[in-house]
Protein backbone atom coordinates (compact mmCIF):
# COMPACT_ATOMS: atom_id res chain seq x y z
CA UNK A 1 0.00 0.00 0.00
CA UNK A 2 1.33 3.35 -0.63
CA UNK A 3 0.38 6.63 -1.15
CA UNK A 4 -0.41 8.65 -4.20
CA UNK A 5 -1.25 12.51 -5.91
CA UNK A 6 -3.89 12.57 -8.14
CA UNK A 7 -1.93 15.12 -10.48
CA UNK A 8 0.75 12.40 -11.55
CA UNK A 9 2.85 14.23 -13.95
CA UNK A 10 2.29 13.59 -17.53
CA UNK A 11 6.26 12.48 -18.05
CA UNK A 12 5.24 8.96 -16.02
CA UNK A 13 3.94 7.61 -18.82
CA UNK A 14 6.15 7.64 -20.90
CA UNK A 15 8.36 5.14 -18.46
CA UNK A 16 5.61 3.00 -19.70
CA UNK A 17 7.33 2.84 -23.02
CA UNK A 18 4.14 2.86 -25.04
CA UNK A 19 4.58 1.80 -27.95
CA UNK A 20 4.24 -0.70 -31.28
CA UNK A 21 2.41 -2.62 -33.44
CA UNK A 22 -0.58 -5.04 -33.46
CA UNK A 23 -0.39 -8.78 -34.73
CA UNK A 24 -0.71 -10.08 -38.21
CA UNK A 25 -4.35 -10.48 -37.18
CA UNK A 26 -5.23 -7.01 -37.32
CA UNK A 27 -4.89 -6.02 -33.48
CA UNK A 28 -2.75 -6.79 -30.27
CA UNK A 29 -2.73 -9.41 -27.81
CA UNK A 30 -3.38 -7.61 -24.35
CA UNK A 31 -1.80 -8.79 -21.00
CA UNK A 32 -3.64 -10.93 -18.60
CA UNK A 33 -1.04 -10.61 -15.98
CA UNK A 34 0.64 -7.61 -14.43
CA UNK A 35 3.68 -7.06 -11.25
CA UNK A 36 2.72 -4.77 -9.15
CA UNK A 37 5.50 -2.24 -9.97
CA UNK A 38 3.89 -2.58 -14.11
CA UNK A 39 0.21 -1.73 -12.36
CA UNK A 40 2.25 0.69 -10.33
CA UNK A 41 3.29 2.70 -13.35
CA UNK A 42 -0.06 1.83 -15.53
CA UNK A 43 -1.76 3.71 -12.07
CA UNK A 44 0.50 6.84 -12.73
CA UNK A 45 0.35 6.89 -16.55
CA UNK A 46 -3.77 6.22 -15.88
CA UNK A 47 -3.60 9.33 -13.33
CA UNK A 48 -2.00 11.34 -15.86
CA UNK A 49 -4.88 10.94 -18.39
CA UNK A 50 -7.69 11.64 -16.04
CA UNK A 51 -5.94 14.69 -15.06
CA UNK A 52 -5.19 15.92 -17.90
CA UNK A 53 -8.38 15.66 -18.35
CA UNK A 54 -9.74 18.00 -15.71
CA UNK A 55 -7.49 20.43 -15.95
CA UNK A 56 -6.86 20.28 -19.72
CA UNK A 57 -10.19 20.24 -20.87
CA UNK A 58 -12.71 21.71 -18.17
CA UNK A 59 -10.35 23.56 -16.10
CA UNK A 60 -9.34 25.63 -19.42
CA UNK A 61 -12.80 25.13 -21.13
CA UNK A 62 -10.32 23.08 -23.18
CA UNK A 63 -6.99 23.05 -24.62
CA UNK A 64 -7.91 22.53 -27.87
CA UNK A 65 -10.21 26.09 -27.97
CA UNK A 66 -7.12 27.45 -26.50
CA UNK A 67 -4.94 26.45 -29.66
CA UNK A 68 -7.75 27.49 -32.00
CA UNK A 69 -7.62 30.77 -30.55
CA UNK A 70 -4.10 31.62 -31.75
CA UNK A 71 -5.56 30.60 -35.38
CA UNK A 72 -7.71 33.87 -35.32
CA UNK A 73 -7.22 36.69 -37.42
CA UNK A 74 -3.96 39.37 -38.09
CA UNK A 75 -0.69 39.65 -40.51
CA UNK A 76 0.60 36.40 -38.53
CA UNK A 77 -2.38 34.17 -38.61
CA UNK A 78 -1.44 30.51 -38.93
CA UNK A 79 -1.57 28.46 -41.70
CA UNK A 80 -3.36 25.25 -42.18
CA UNK A 81 -0.50 22.95 -41.38
CA UNK A 82 0.55 25.47 -38.49
CA UNK A 83 -3.55 24.43 -37.31
CA UNK A 84 -3.27 20.94 -37.98
CA UNK A 85 0.34 20.32 -36.24
CA UNK A 86 -1.44 22.17 -33.07
CA UNK A 87 -3.91 19.54 -32.87
CA UNK A 88 -1.60 16.86 -32.72
CA UNK A 89 0.42 18.63 -30.43
CA UNK A 90 -2.92 18.76 -28.34
CA UNK A 91 -3.29 15.06 -28.78
CA UNK A 92 0.56 14.39 -28.02
CA UNK A 93 -0.39 15.84 -24.71
CA UNK A 94 -3.56 14.44 -23.98
CA UNK A 95 -1.77 10.98 -24.24
CA UNK A 96 0.96 12.04 -22.14
CA UNK A 97 3.31 11.16 -24.73
CA UNK A 98 5.28 14.74 -23.88
CA UNK A 99 9.19 13.39 -23.34
CA UNK A 100 9.13 11.04 -25.89
CA UNK A 101 10.21 11.61 -29.42
CA UNK A 102 7.03 12.10 -30.31
CA UNK A 103 6.79 15.88 -28.57
CA UNK A 104 10.13 16.10 -30.36
CA UNK A 105 8.21 15.06 -33.43
CA UNK A 106 5.30 17.22 -33.58
CA UNK A 107 7.81 20.64 -33.67
CA UNK A 108 8.33 22.78 -36.96
CA UNK A 109 11.02 20.87 -38.90
CA UNK A 110 14.00 23.18 -40.54
CA UNK A 111 14.62 23.79 -44.08
CA UNK A 112 17.99 24.05 -45.41
CA UNK A 113 16.46 26.07 -48.48
CA UNK A 114 13.76 27.59 -49.96
CA UNK A 115 11.04 25.01 -49.64
CA UNK A 116 8.20 23.97 -51.40
CA UNK A 117 4.78 24.41 -49.43
CA UNK A 118 2.15 22.27 -48.67
CA UNK A 119 -1.74 24.05 -49.96
CA UNK A 120 -4.42 21.60 -48.71
CA UNK A 121 -8.30 22.51 -49.28
CA UNK A 122 -9.97 24.34 -46.73
CA UNK A 123 -13.06 25.35 -46.37
CA UNK A 124 -14.84 27.66 -43.51
CA UNK A 125 -12.43 30.77 -43.94
CA UNK A 126 -12.81 34.08 -45.66
CA UNK A 127 -11.22 35.69 -48.14
CA UNK A 128 -8.34 36.64 -46.09
CA UNK A 129 -8.03 33.34 -45.05
CA UNK A 130 -9.62 33.89 -41.64
CA UNK A 131 -11.53 31.68 -39.56
CA UNK A 132 -15.12 32.16 -39.67
CA UNK A 133 -16.42 32.87 -36.03
CA UNK A 134 -19.37 34.03 -35.98
CA UNK A 135 -19.98 34.45 -32.16
CA UNK A 136 -16.51 35.06 -31.65
CA UNK A 137 -16.23 32.08 -29.04
CA UNK A 138 -12.51 30.86 -30.70
CA UNK A 139 -14.30 28.27 -32.07
CA UNK A 140 -15.03 28.22 -36.10
CA UNK A 141 -18.44 28.07 -37.56
CA UNK A 142 -17.58 25.41 -39.50
CA UNK A 143 -13.56 24.73 -40.42
CA UNK A 144 -12.66 21.55 -42.81
CA UNK A 145 -9.00 21.02 -44.23
CA UNK A 146 -8.01 18.00 -46.59
CA UNK A 147 -4.18 17.23 -47.19
CA UNK A 148 -5.38 14.30 -49.33
CA UNK A 149 -3.24 11.48 -49.60
CA UNK A 150 0.13 13.75 -49.69
CA UNK A 151 0.57 17.31 -49.46
CA UNK A 152 4.26 17.86 -49.84
CA UNK A 153 6.86 20.68 -48.42
CA UNK A 154 10.31 19.83 -49.18
CA UNK A 155 13.53 22.03 -49.74
CA UNK A 156 15.22 22.87 -52.75
CA UNK A 157 18.68 21.64 -51.53
CA UNK A 158 17.20 17.82 -50.98
CA UNK A 159 17.51 17.36 -47.54
CA UNK A 160 14.24 16.86 -45.90
CA UNK A 161 10.61 16.33 -47.14
CA UNK A 162 7.64 16.35 -44.88
CA UNK A 163 4.04 14.56 -46.38
CA UNK A 164 0.68 15.55 -45.03
CA UNK A 165 -2.12 13.30 -45.35
CA UNK A 166 -5.91 13.22 -43.59
CA UNK A 167 -8.18 15.63 -42.84
CA UNK A 168 -9.72 18.25 -39.79
CA UNK A 169 -13.22 19.14 -39.69
CA UNK A 170 -13.89 21.29 -36.38
CA UNK A 171 -17.51 22.33 -35.90
CA UNK A 172 -18.94 25.16 -33.36
CA UNK A 173 -22.10 23.07 -31.80
CA UNK A 174 -23.79 26.23 -30.49
CA UNK A 175 -24.70 24.16 -27.46
CA UNK A 176 -24.69 26.11 -23.92
CA UNK A 177 -21.82 28.55 -23.88
CA UNK A 178 -19.23 26.84 -25.22
CA UNK A 179 -19.13 23.88 -27.37
CA UNK A 180 -17.54 22.31 -30.49
CA UNK A 181 -16.85 18.66 -32.66
CA UNK A 182 -13.82 17.61 -33.84
CA UNK A 183 -12.86 14.82 -36.03
CA UNK A 184 -9.60 13.98 -37.39
CA UNK A 185 -9.59 11.57 -40.60
CA UNK A 186 -6.07 9.98 -40.30
CA UNK A 187 -4.52 13.00 -39.80
CA UNK A 188 -0.88 12.74 -40.37
CA UNK A 189 2.76 14.09 -41.14
CA UNK A 190 5.83 12.10 -42.39
CA UNK A 191 9.24 13.87 -42.28
CA UNK A 192 11.95 11.77 -44.20
CA UNK A 193 15.69 13.07 -44.28
CA UNK A 194 16.26 12.36 -47.67
CA UNK A 195 20.18 12.45 -46.92
CA UNK A 196 19.62 9.26 -45.73
CA UNK A 197 17.43 7.33 -47.52
CA UNK A 198 14.61 5.30 -45.81
CA UNK A 199 15.02 7.76 -42.68
CA UNK A 200 11.80 8.96 -41.30
CA UNK A 201 9.62 10.16 -38.47
CA UNK A 202 5.86 10.04 -39.05
CA UNK A 203 3.10 10.61 -36.27
CA UNK A 204 -0.99 10.55 -36.61
CA UNK A 205 -4.25 11.01 -35.03
CA UNK A 206 -7.83 9.77 -35.95
CA UNK A 207 -10.34 9.94 -33.97
CA UNK A 208 -12.86 12.49 -32.34
CA UNK A 209 -13.60 15.00 -29.80
CA UNK A 210 -16.30 17.01 -28.49
CA UNK A 211 -16.90 19.22 -26.06
CA UNK A 212 -20.00 21.15 -24.62
CA UNK A 213 -20.34 23.51 -21.63
CA UNK A 214 -23.50 25.30 -19.72
CA UNK A 215 -23.11 27.20 -16.61
CA UNK A 216 -23.99 23.69 -14.42
CA UNK A 217 -22.27 21.01 -16.18
CA UNK A 218 -19.99 20.35 -18.56
CA UNK A 219 -19.44 17.40 -20.59
CA UNK A 220 -15.97 16.10 -22.70
CA UNK A 221 -15.83 12.55 -24.60
CA UNK A 222 -12.82 11.27 -26.93
CA UNK A 223 -12.72 8.02 -29.20
CA UNK A 224 -8.81 8.67 -30.21
CA UNK A 225 -5.70 7.11 -31.52
CA UNK A 226 -2.30 8.51 -31.77
CA UNK A 227 0.52 6.56 -33.32
CA UNK A 228 4.10 7.37 -33.93
CA UNK A 229 7.30 5.26 -36.02
CA UNK A 230 10.45 6.56 -36.39
CA UNK A 231 13.06 4.43 -38.68
CA UNK A 232 16.66 5.20 -38.06
CA UNK A 233 18.58 2.94 -39.85
CA UNK A 234 18.17 -0.41 -38.62
CA UNK A 235 16.34 0.77 -35.39
CA UNK A 236 12.98 0.22 -35.58
CA UNK A 237 10.63 2.39 -32.64
CA UNK A 238 6.83 2.29 -32.74
CA UNK A 239 4.51 3.72 -29.91
CA UNK A 240 0.61 3.51 -30.12
CA UNK A 241 -1.78 4.99 -27.38
CA UNK A 242 -5.60 5.16 -28.11
CA UNK A 243 -8.72 6.22 -25.11
CA UNK A 244 -12.32 6.03 -25.87
CA UNK A 245 -13.16 8.35 -22.80
CA UNK A 246 -16.36 10.16 -21.25
CA UNK A 247 -16.22 12.17 -18.25
CA UNK A 248 -17.96 15.31 -16.72
CA UNK A 249 -17.65 18.10 -14.19
CA UNK A 250 -20.51 19.69 -12.41
CA UNK A 251 -20.26 22.73 -10.05
CA UNK A 252 -20.94 22.50 -6.39
CA UNK A 253 -24.36 24.54 -5.20
CA UNK A 254 -23.57 27.81 -5.98
CA UNK A 255 -20.75 27.40 -8.56
CA UNK A 256 -21.20 27.75 -11.65
CA UNK A 257 -19.09 27.24 -14.66
CA UNK A 258 -18.03 30.31 -17.37
CA UNK A 259 -16.13 31.18 -20.53
CA UNK A 260 -12.77 31.74 -19.36
CA UNK A 261 -13.17 31.56 -15.98
CA UNK A 262 -11.55 28.90 -13.17
CA UNK A 263 -12.53 25.98 -12.18
CA UNK A 264 -14.64 25.79 -9.67
CA UNK A 265 -15.29 23.29 -6.73
CA UNK A 266 -17.65 20.47 -8.04
CA UNK A 267 -17.61 16.55 -9.29
CA UNK A 268 -15.56 14.99 -11.81
CA UNK A 269 -16.85 11.77 -13.16
CA UNK A 270 -14.55 9.59 -15.74
CA UNK A 271 -14.38 6.83 -17.64
CA UNK A 272 -11.90 5.69 -19.78
CA UNK A 273 -10.88 2.51 -21.91
CA UNK A 274 -6.84 2.97 -21.34
CA UNK A 275 -5.00 1.13 -24.06
CA UNK A 276 -0.62 1.35 -24.24
CA UNK A 277 1.12 -0.83 -26.35
CA UNK A 278 4.49 -1.93 -26.10
CA UNK A 279 5.23 -4.85 -28.23
CA UNK A 280 8.16 -2.88 -30.51
CA UNK A 281 8.75 -0.36 -27.41
CA UNK A 282 12.45 0.46 -26.59
CA UNK A 283 10.97 1.82 -23.32
CA UNK A 284 11.42 -0.23 -19.65
CA UNK A 285 8.18 -2.25 -19.98
CA UNK A 286 7.29 -3.88 -23.36
CA UNK A 287 4.02 -5.14 -23.52
CA UNK A 288 0.47 -5.10 -24.62
CA UNK A 289 -2.02 -3.74 -21.48
CA UNK A 290 -5.70 -2.57 -21.68
CA UNK A 291 -6.84 -0.42 -18.48
CA UNK A 292 -10.67 0.43 -17.58
CA UNK A 293 -11.04 3.15 -15.54
CA UNK A 294 -13.57 4.87 -13.37
CA UNK A 295 -14.53 6.96 -10.21
CA UNK A 296 -17.12 4.71 -8.66
CA UNK A 297 -17.25 7.59 -6.61
CA UNK A 298 -17.09 10.92 -8.20
CA UNK A 299 -13.89 12.70 -7.42
CA UNK A 300 -14.24 16.17 -5.97
CA UNK A 301 -11.89 18.98 -7.36
CA UNK A 302 -11.65 22.40 -4.68
CA UNK A 303 -9.30 25.29 -5.64
CA UNK A 304 -9.15 25.67 -2.17
CA UNK A 305 -7.52 22.87 -2.07
CA UNK A 306 -4.22 24.06 -3.83
CA UNK A 307 -6.15 22.55 -6.44
CA UNK A 308 -6.41 19.38 -5.67
CA UNK A 309 -9.03 16.48 -5.13
CA UNK A 310 -10.72 16.42 -2.04
CA UNK A 311 -12.93 12.78 -1.68
CA UNK A 312 -13.57 10.26 -4.11
CA UNK A 313 -12.44 7.19 -5.68
CA UNK A 314 -10.45 6.56 -9.04
CA UNK A 315 -9.97 2.79 -9.81
CA UNK A 316 -8.47 0.77 -12.84
CA UNK A 317 -8.71 -2.69 -13.96
CA UNK A 318 -6.59 -4.75 -15.87
CA UNK A 319 -9.05 -5.94 -18.99
CA UNK A 320 -12.06 -4.99 -16.84
CA UNK A 321 -11.11 -7.57 -14.24
CA UNK A 322 -12.24 -6.82 -10.83
CA UNK A 323 -9.80 -9.17 -9.15
CA UNK A 324 -6.62 -6.99 -10.85
CA UNK A 325 -6.02 -3.63 -11.12
CA UNK A 326 -5.92 -0.65 -8.20
CA UNK A 327 -7.63 1.82 -6.60
CA UNK A 328 -6.82 5.22 -5.27
CA UNK A 329 -8.93 6.89 -2.79
CA UNK A 330 -9.22 10.38 -1.29
CA UNK A 331 -9.82 10.70 2.57
CA UNK A 332 -8.97 15.09 2.49
CA UNK A 333 -7.49 17.36 0.71
CA UNK A 334 -4.62 15.92 -1.33
CA UNK A 335 -4.65 12.75 0.74
CA UNK A 336 -4.76 9.79 -0.85
CA UNK A 337 -3.74 6.05 -0.49
CA UNK A 338 -3.32 3.67 -3.68
CA UNK A 339 -4.42 -0.51 -3.38
CA UNK A 340 -2.62 -2.33 -5.88
CA UNK A 341 -4.28 -5.98 -6.07
CA UNK A 342 -4.63 -8.95 -8.06
CA UNK A 343 -1.01 -8.59 -8.96
CA UNK A 344 1.37 -11.00 -9.77
CA UNK A 345 4.87 -11.50 -8.88
CA UNK A 346 8.00 -9.44 -10.17
CA UNK A 347 9.92 -11.38 -12.74
CA UNK A 348 13.33 -12.26 -11.72
CA UNK A 349 16.48 -10.86 -12.52
CA UNK A 350 19.15 -13.60 -13.43
CA UNK A 351 22.74 -13.00 -11.35
CA UNK A 352 25.66 -11.51 -13.40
Amino acid sequence: MTTSRFRATAALIVALGIAACGDSDGGPTFAATADSATIARLAAGAGAYASITLFGAFGAQSSTVDGFLYFSKGPDKATATDRARAIIQHFVRATSFRGSPSFEAVKVPTFAAPFSTCAPTETGVDALGDLIDSDANGIPDNYTVNFGSACVEQDSAGTSRLTWSGSIHLQDDGLGFLSFSLGLDHLSFKLEDLTSPGNFTKLGVHGTEVVQFAAARAEHATDFTLSLDIKSGSTIFSESASEDETSSFEPDGGGALTLGGDLPAGLFNYSSDFKVIGERSLGDIPGNFDLVLSTPTPLHYDPACRGDITAGEFRGLLNGDPNIGFTVTWSSCGNSTTVIFGDTPATAVAAR
